[in-house]
């Protein structure tokens, strides 16, 4: 049961992480700077950097499921 939770707890890591956390920061980033590219920014130090890429998607992943219930229940 413990390696399903370590699975999954990697699994959700990953998705906020990378997807969420790191993709927003590079639409901010790509804002000021036009020629980045999404590879460059992942490449670099402040791209491979989990804990702000963490920090900036979990009000992300919060947003999207209160967004997802807001359209289910009103």
């Amino acid at each position: 049961m413990q390696i399903i939770l370590e699975i999954l707890a990697w699994i959700v890591f990953e998705f906020v992480g990378l997807i969420l956390g790191a993709s927003v920061r590079f639409a901010i980033f790509k804002i000021f700077n036009s020629s980045l590219k999404y590879n460059e920014f992942i490449d670099s130090e402040s791209g491979s950097n989990d804990f702000y890429n963490f920090l900036v998607g979990i009000p992300m992943l919060c947003g999207l499921i209160f967004g997802i219930v807001y359209l289910i229940y009103n």
